[in-house]
């Protein structure tokens, strides 16, 4: 049992609920000076809320790691450090950290899958939980704030009318009492009570109802309970660590939170039944029968005078239209903004909260960053502040919004509010720059690829893929682009402010805002590195499998792989533990697909369509080059496009990018660049030219290698930036170049057909539709196979590594022969034997042999007109032309020089008369030369 607080009397707590709780007026002693950390409370008070499966996330705002390893305030950039835990001694540890900083910890538990963003320990992050990471709603969370100035501490009478209202609560709903822990937040009072286990929806709607009926019912003048924890993830104050807000002075001290209720068991309360049973609630809803003071704007009425501000605000966007998309939405939240900061005086943070909860009924909802946009647009508007405190109506909508240049003269660094850094501008340009740099960093959309700076705009839910959209135009997928001079001065607003100091006579220097520099427009994006920029190796559209077999399902960017997941639709749960017997059902799903096209082989190019999917799903991965993809058929309309698509579907959501084939060298190498500066995932290149070869020198070489560089268009430098889409390529009857037969797999369609594209047995009419409508399980069944293969250690087939795709070999040829039984390269291998060079140098040295292994060019002349085997050789050398060319056949001899051909190979062996002697030199099965 643990001691109760020195301010409290736990009569009646413990005892029976059917007698009345009784807790005396609170009188809180001067606090100890310093106030001290009491880690055996934190670790009781996360006990309470640590239960197996789950997991919390702790949150420290405006803080940074010091150089001493302390967690400290951070003035300067506003960084928010968290992590998840699941281990409450490493909490505590973490925690003991803290100097100056207070920390927060969410209440209802939170899906463990988060922990693979930082396990049981506090780091730098850009996302924190949301609700939709919550795993149920278990606590009713009451905060009880005295009124008083933003961001400082309470004072004494202030903390005692807290704690005072909070054992009238107790006492007056001893139900409410048998279910609670409670304590002391340090400023103000909280009670967390104990609710049955309900899914978040449901469960933001009945807590949502009862902080309504305890604020309406509670909240003083002095006292406000709060109605903005209603969210599931919601945070509250960490018990047991100090609440540092402000300066620490006498009148207005750091306190530590204490959690003053006994140790015992909580008997849960049924809150659907609690809220039905104080219909106090839905009265009071009813009773606010005001008029609004235009369409969509409500006037806050009479009913709500001197209620606490939140509550006020909170009541007056219940009544506000929400935000539909096409009607009006911009304009709309930006009144509802204003209505929060100007009409009613809020700071940035609680008109955040307020405006979080009415977002949810807009259509589509507006990301977090997006309403802060709006939010900071409606503190710079002109205009009266408070006006809806008084309930005076409203101000014309035509009120003059601020341009460019009429901001007062307090730098946004000024206002606390703002999270932006503000930056000074100086004649110091090296100091501006990096600043400018680090602000651009924090930035969630901007990264660096290769040496060129890109963004990957954000695309909200309203444009993202869903199951019953057109396959041909599926949505809008996020993308990188390049970062231009033009927008980089809008960049930099967005994520910096820029002042200079000005002073007029006889009076001190003050800060006037200024425009971001103009020299900052072209110095940022031809810098070629930035540090802390985060490093953008390309964007994906499906989850996939990382190194150590966990799946990234989340949404966001991967430090791990550098990749940006963009989510496409909603996953389907597949097996728990998936076994070879799981991956093999999943890829005979997946096959079915595509088992009414007329492969030459069905098992061996259905392997390789097979291998084209998992490698566009697990491309973030793979960190080595991967092979190209090839389908090559007999006629027009075989299915080869379909066969493209319908992988692409599933692996994106949409059709492939095609790009158009070239054989122009200068040509390929712009068109790779211009791809890999884009990020896509993959690329289609669409109806080589029939009976043609594939391959050149700029795409041979991309295909094995990390990086390409070109010059950037309309301008003089060469920028670099890495290579990682799986390339696909299309015709009839093509074939590869010398060089590109070992970078390309290749699947073969042979019809009967003499116009397959009129076909009338076709089982799946609509093959792209389909894909698309059963993407969810598709998806799953993918990820099966690459779990399943990597859970078994992935296993591969008892084959050497595939020479420039090692890590594709264990990740994908090795999944594919795991649940197929076949080698996805089998017809790489084939057309490798058969290429025509290689068969030409064979009987080049079948005739060379049979004449008698060494002699000269000449020598070789002399014997093709005795030896057929060789005239018919050394004439298809020269192109077919009489005489024969020596020095053809020469220049022949010497670029196939020590090229080994069925263990033979044709070597220089000596001269004769300045002439070279060339052998047939053959070769051990095991010797290295």
């Amino acid at each position: 049992m643990f001691p109760s607080s020195p301010a409290l009397a736990h009569d009646g707590l413990s005892g029976d609920a059917a007698g009345p709780v009784n807790l005396p007026s609170v009188q809180p002693p001067s606090p100890a000076r310093p106030a001290v950390p009491d880690p055996e409370q934190t670790r009781r008070f996360l006990g309470y809320l640590l239960e197996p499966g789950s997991c919390l996330e702790i949150r420290i705002f405006k803080a940074r790691f010091t150089r001493t390893g302390f967690i400290g305030p951070d003035d300067r950039y506003s960084t928010t450090l968290a992590g998840w835990f699941d281990d409450a001694d490493a909490a505590v540890a973490d925690l003991g950290r803290l100097q100056g900083v207070s920390a927060y910890v969410t209440v209802n538990p939170i899906r463990d899958d988060l922990l693979s963003r930082t396990c049981n320990r506090v780091a730098k992050q850009r996302s924190t939980s949301a609700d939709a990471d919550v795993a149920a709603v278990r606590w009713l969370y009451l905060d009880l704030d005295p009124v008083r100035p933003a961001d400082i501490s309470a004072t004494e009478p202030e903390h005692a009318a807290a704690l005072s209202l909070r054992d009238k609560i107790l006492a007056e709903n001893p139900e409410i009492a048998e279910a609670a822990h409670y304590g002391s937040s340090g400023n103000g009072a909280w009670i967390l009570v104990r609710i049955e286990d309900l899914d978040p929806t449901e469960g933001t709607k009945h807590v949502g109802a009862a902080l309504d009926w305890f604020a309406r019912t509670y909240s003083t003048d002095a006292v406000v309970v709060d109605t903005a924890t209603r969210n599931p993830a919601r945070v509250m104050c960490c018990v047991g660590t100090i609440k540092a807000k402000g300066s620490d002075t006498l009148k207005r001290p750091w306190r530590t939170a204490t959690i003053d209720s006994p140790e015992r068991p909580l008997k849960a309360v049924t809150l659907p039944a609690w809220v039905a049973g104080h219909p106090a609630t839905a009265e009071a809803k009813a009773s606010r029968t005001e008029p609004a003071a235009s369409p969509g704007k409500p006037s806050p009425g009479p009913a709500l005078r001197g209620a606490d501000v939140t509550i006020r605000a909170a009541a007056y966007l219940d009544k506000m239209e929400p935000a539909i998309s096409g009607s009006g939405g911009h304009r709309q939240t930006f009144d509802a903004a204003c209505a929060l900061v100007k009409g009613f005086g809020l700071a940035t943070e609680p008109a955040l909260r307020l405006l979080q909860q009415w977002n949810g009924r807009c259509i589509p909802p507006w990301t977090e960053r997006e309403l802060l946009h709006k939010i900071e647009d409606a503190i710079a508007r002109p205009g009266p502040v408070g006006y809806l405190l008084d309930a005076r109506p409203l101000p014309g909508d035509t009120s003059p919004r601020p341009s460019p240049g009429e901001r007062g003269s307090r730098p946004a660094a000024a206002s606390e509010d703002d999270p932006r850094p503000a930056i000074e501008i100086t004649v110091e340009h090296h100091l501006i720059l990096g600043a400018a740099v680090g602000a651009l960093a924090a930035d969630p959309e901007i990264f660096a690829r290769g040496d060129v700076l890109v963004r990957v705009p954000l695309v909200s839910a309203a444009e993202t893929i869903r199951a019953d959209d057109d396959p041909y135009s599926a949505g809008r997928l996020a993308k990188a682009i390049r970062v231009e001079e033009p927008i980089v001065s809008s960049l930099l607003s967005r994520n910096a402010t820029f002042y200079r100091m000005r002073k007029a006579k006889d009076e001190e220097p003050y800060p006037v805002d200024e425009a971001p520099p103009r020299f900052l427009s072209s110095a940022i994006p031809a810098l070629g590195s930035w540090p802390g920029m985060r490093r953008l190796a390309g964007i994906t559209y499906a989850p996939y499998v990382r190194r150590d077999g966990s799946v990234v399902e989340g949404p966001g960017y991967d430090p791990e792989t550098e990749y940006v997941y963009h989510a496409t639709c909603q996953l389907v749960p597949g097996p728990e533990k998936p076994t070879r017997d799981d991956a093999m059902e999943a890829a005979g799903a997946i096959l079915d697909l595509v088992s009414q096209f007329p492969f030459a082989e069905p098992d061996i190019d259905g392997a390789v369509w097979l291998a084209m999917l998992l490698t566009m799903i697990q491309r973030p991965a793979i960190k080595g080059p991967v092979p190209g993809f090839v389908f090559s058929g007999n006629n027009a309309g075989a299915g080869k496009g379909l066969l493209v698509d319908t992988a692409g579907i599933i692996a994106m959501g949409k059709n492939l990018q095609a790009s158009t084939y070239t054989d122009d060298p200068a040509e390929m190498r712009k068109l790779l660049f211009s791809i890999a500066l884009s990020g896509c995932a993959a690329v289609h290149f669409d109806n080589v030219e029939n009976g043609s070869t594939y391959g050149c020198a700029p795409l041979d070489s991309a295909m094995t290698a990390a990086e390409i560089s070109d010059r950037i268009l309309g301008q003089s430098r060469t920028a670099s930036a890495p290579f990682r889409p799986v390339c696909v390529l299309t015709g009839n009857n093509v074939s590869p170049t010398a060089d590109a037969y070992r970078r390309w797999a290749i699947a073969r369609l042979v019809t009967n057909e003499e116009r397959p594209f009129c076909r009338e047995d076709i089982r799946i009419k609509d093959l792209r539709a389909h894909a698309l409508a059963n993407r969810p399980a598709l998806l799953r069944d993918a990820l099966t196979i690459l779990r399943a293969h990597a859970r078994a250690d992935r296993p591969g087939g008892g084959w050497a590594p595939l020479g420039s795709f090692g890590e594709w070999d264990a990740h994908i040829r090795g999944a594919v022969h795991f649940a197929t039984e076949n080698d996805p390269i089998t017809t790489m291998l084939e057309t490798a034997e058969k290429r025509p060079e290689r068969l030409s140098l064979g009987r080049l040295l079948d005739a060379w042999e049979e004449c008698g292994r060494r002699m000269t060019v000449a020598k070789a002349i002399e014997e093709s007109l005795s030896n057929g085997g060789m005239r018919e050789i050394l004439a298809e050398l020269c192109g077919g032309k009489t005489p024969l060319n020596p020095r053809t056949i020469g220049r022949y001899l010497a670029k196939h020089c020590n090229v080994v051909v069925d263990g033979r190979k044709l070597v220089e062996d000596g001269e004769f008369r300045k002439a070279t002697i060339w052998a047939v030199a053959k070769l051990a099965p095991d010797s290295p030369h």
